[in-house]
């Protein structure tokens, strides 16, 4: 009897805590007189900067990096109920990205991250946009080798499977490769890392509390055995 192809998916997956987190937020205006707009944007821009400055240190600080954009000016033409008349109106606003982590990663450091952001939201033109929760290169990397041998295994033990249904009682492993690269078609490839987390709603100028969920990586094989 000839040997039986079997070509199997192995999957599997394994979660860690967050250990940084990125808040996207902007400081924006907008108004019929420009440079009311302007000031206005200019304001909350400088209370960010100023809630992060102190914040940012090689040893003990919560925020590892920033970025802002340049402050950016658009005006527009907004009818005011009559067709025939348009107000032109302006809209400033200068984004800000606010890496937390370093020293302070974890569930117990975020605790920082949110008195800062208590800070920031209560200030006049102020928002805060999202967060995204991430790992370190080295953790990634860790739990990506980790899950791929896991997802081997799983396929070993479903080709196995299929064997012992068959009444085969051989099986040796002829190919692996990542999701669709032996012709099958995938809804996931390689690595995934997915994230989430809760954010309940907190008053102007108070702490806002987190709850962050683990990041989970998943990672799929395709396998092609041939059982005897």
């Amino acid at each position: 009897m000839p040997d039986v192809e079997i070509t199997v998916r192995g999957t599997a997956t394994a979660t860690h805590p967050p250990e940084f987190a990125t808040v996207y937020l902007s400081a924006s205006a907008q108004g019929s007189e420009r440079a009311e707009v302007h000031e206005r944007t200019e304001v909350a821009a400088k209370a960010i900067t100023e809630a992060i400055t102190p914040l940012v240190d090689a040893d003990n600080g919560p925020i590892t990096q920033w970025w802002s954009e340049q402050l950016r000016v658009d005006s527009y033409r907004e009818f005011d109920g009559r067709k025939d008349r348009a107000v032109l109106m302006h809209r400033a606003e200068v984004t800000f990205r606010v890496r937390f982590g370093g020293s302070e990663a974890g569930t117990g450091g975020f605790a920082r991250l949110g008195a800062w952001l208590g800070t920031v939201i209560a200030v006049d033109d102020v928002e805060v946009r999202h967060t995204e929760w991430e790992l370190s290169d080295s953790t990634r990397e860790r739990l990506t080798e980790q899950v791929r041998s896991a997802a081997v295994r799983d396929a070993q033990e479903r080709a196995a499977g299929y064997a012992r249904d068959l009444g085969l009682t051989t099986v040796r492993p002829v190919a692996a490769a990542d999701p669709g690269l032996l012709g099958r078609s995938v809804e996931h490839g390689g690595a995934v890392a997915l994230a989430g987390a809760r954010f309940p709603s907190s008053s102007r100028g108070m702490d806002v509390s987190f709850a962050p969920e683990d990041i989970e990586v998943r990672v799929a094989v395709d396998m092609r055995f041939l059982a005897g």
